[in-house]
């Protein structure tokens, strides 16, 4: 029961390194984000899936020869929270970028 909550939890950092790979220096394309992370373009692709369905974000899908990806709405999330839970992952006791602020 740990090991499975363990991987849920790492699934989550995962996908909120995904969408701070996307926010980050403006739009990149998924091959430049797998770069970054050391991923394929599949697991992006599964990844920003999650990240709309999931969580409400609104991500610019690739169009024209630019095929970048850009955050335009962050839906469920907050931004900084975000940023804070992926800087800070290792910590513990972290609260979850999805909970309201007191």
């Amino acid at each position: 029961m740990i090991k499975k909550n363990t991987r849920r939890a790492t699934k989550v950092i995962d996908l909120m390194n995904v969408l701070v790979a996307i926010d980050q220096n403006g739009s990149k394309t998924a091959q430049q984000i797998g770069e970054e992370l050391g991923v394929s373009r599949v697991t992006i692709a599964r990844a920003i899936y999650r990240l709309r369905i999931e969580y409400l974000i609104v991500i610019q899908r690739p169009i024209g020869t630019h095929k970048t990806y850009t955050v335009l709405d962050w839906g469920l999330l907050d931004r900084d929270r975000v940023y804070a839970y992926v800087n800070h992952s290792d910590e513990v006791g972290r609260k979850s970028p999805v909970q309201a602020a007191p």
